[in-house]
């Protein structure tokens, strides 16, 4: 095997020579070709981010009139202001994000309530197995709250409609559940 590479090797060697091309020569050759790909590479990347158009901030008093004009009057929408193309997108990600604040918030009042009276009953009434027993709990609960809330952040800014969609079915699906549990629960 080795004797094989050794001879592609003298072959390569002798293509170069015979071909009135030293092989620096090439290899300057070469690393022009690379460092120009590279160089149209970067230029296509930057002409893409060039193209990204920039969406104008609203004012404070726009947003409220868009909004009482998408309540009010929504088949007459005015021509200032512009609805995304994406709208199809923002309705389920509005939905799953409020779902995630909603539940977030509640998770972390509770976690916080459970830390402050496990703290005040241990300084008042000195009972430590309050802090041993809901303590940990409510931390608990107060961090998952917590990382709801930022989730519901994080996914107000996604873009990709696969995720979008995957991720609001299965929330979707969740509090249906939830909500038919309740039902059978109730009767």
């Amino acid at each position: 095997m080795s004797r094989r590479k050794t001879k592609k090797q003298k072959q390569q060697i002798v293509k170069y020579e015979s071909s009135n091309i030293s092989q620096e020569q090439m290899i300057e050759i070469q690393a022009e070709a690379y460092y120009r790909a590279l160089k149209r590479i970067e230029d296509e990347k930057s002409k893409k981010d060039e193209q990204k158009p920039e969406i104008p901030k609203k004012k404070w008093h726009e947003r409220i009139l868009f909004f009482l004009n998408v309540c009010l009057w929504p088949w007459k929408i005015n021509k200032r202001f512009n609805v995304s193309n994406r709208i199809y997108d923002s309705i389920p990600v509005m939905f799953v994000s409020f779902v995630l604040r909603l539940t977030g918030g509640i998770m972390w009042f509770v976690g916080m309530v459970g830390l402050v009276t496990a703290v005040y009953n241990l300084i008042v009434y000195r009972v430590f197995k309050d802090i041993v027993g809901a303590g940990p709990f409510s931390l608990v609960i107060l961090l998952l709250g917590a990382i709801f809330i930022l989730a519901a952040d994080a996914f107000e800014k996604e873009t990709d409609s696969n995720k979008i969609y995957a991720y609001s079915a299965s929330i979707i699906a969740l509090v249906s559940c939830i909500v038919s549990i309740i039902a059978l629960v109730g009767m």
